[in-house]
């Protein structure tokens, strides 16, 4: 079975399990992907198994889906197994009749359209968020502002010029051009409406359980490193030595001295050949002796100040 193929009857299933369509559109379109009938009907008992009735006055709802919800966020739209998801939280103006192929109210009650770019839509009254607050025109023309700037949003109202709250419950679509497919997006994933005071809205809880998420398992990777790698580690002070000596950016200390073109002439010069900084200083004779060994103090390049320039505190 190919990915698009199973990605389709993913999709079928998840209509299926919302009760968008009915067991008999199931059949056809089922037939329609090239599915036997004995295959459908193993996939009808699997999805009515112990299934609570659609339609209920309170109580939870369990879904099983073929993959994990990805996102709950219905503006970045993660597939149809996070619509399943996202289906059940949020709404948006209008809603897809799959029995006529027609959107219908949704969030709001009736729409009109003045001219061929103008969309005006009244908005159901008495309609609350989740934690009690009024639905009222502005969380509409945050949403719509939110979704055009993520996922599907960029593509699927890439052609709202503005939106407008005229009253608490209107709000005004003025488009760029005339778009037969406006009123189709305010039914799909950038249509739902979230609520956002201050970003503070839905999705924060779950970015929240990502960021501690995240967070332990970096104290847990810390927690591993010290436990396995990092306790009983010694400092080899020869071996540490060795490895400074060679390093190129000794020349850094000679520079106050000799100029910044010398010392990395010095530095290309080690590299190139394998010498040490010391060795090539010493060989070409760039400072006497006694203050080549003031300079090149491993001890002082540690403190604060101008290796050699003892005394005169930070350059």
């Amino acid at each position: 079975m190919t990915e698009a193929r199973s990605s389709e009857i993913e999709g079928l299933m998840g209509l299926l399990a919302e009760g968008r369509i009915s067991r008999r559109e199931f059949m056809k379109y089922g037939v329609g992907l090239g599915l036997s009938l004995g295959a459908l009907g193993t996939l009808l008992r699997s999805a009515s198994a112990g299934a609570a009735p659609l339609r209920m006055s309170s109580g939870e709802i369990t879904c099983g889906v073929a993959n994990a919800v990805g996102k709950f966020d219905p503006h970045t739209w993660g597939g149809f197994t996070s619509n399943i998801a996202t289906n059940h939280i949020h709404q948006g103006l209008v809603r897809l009749n799959f029995g006529t192929s027609t959107v219908e109210p949704c969030l709001a009650s009736s729409w009109e359209q003045p001219n061929p770019t103008t969309y005006i839509y009244h908005l159901r009254q008495g309609v609350t968020f989740h934690n009690g607050d009024p639905f009222t025109a502005d969380d509409v023309v945050y949403s719509v502002l939110r979704a055009k700037k993520v996922s599907w949003g960029v593509y699927g109202l890439s052609n709202v010029k503005s939106v407008k709250a005229r009253d608490q419950y209107t709000v005004e679509f003025t488009l760029t051009k005339p778009d037969w497919r406006f009123k189709w997006f305010e039914y799909w994933p950038p249509g739902a409406i979230v609520q956002g005071q201050l970003e503070l809205n839905v999705m924060m809880p779950v970015i929240a359980h990502n960021v501690l998420f995240s967070m332990q398992i970096l104290s847990n990777a810390v927690a591993a490193l010290d436990s396995r790698c990092v306790k009983g580690i010694t400092a080899s002070e020869t071996q540490a030595a060795y490895w400074v000596e060679r390093s190129a950016a000794l020349a850094t200390a000679l520079a106050p001295r000799i100029g910044y073109a010398k010392a990395a002439e010095l530095a290309k010069e080690s590299v190139k050949t394998g010498e040490t900084i010391r060795e090539l200083a010493t060989r070409l004779k760039v400072l006497p002796p006694a203050e080549l060994e003031r300079v090149l103090d491993l001890g002082r390049m540690t403190e604060i100040g101008v290796p050699g320039d003892e005394g005169q505190g930070p350059a």
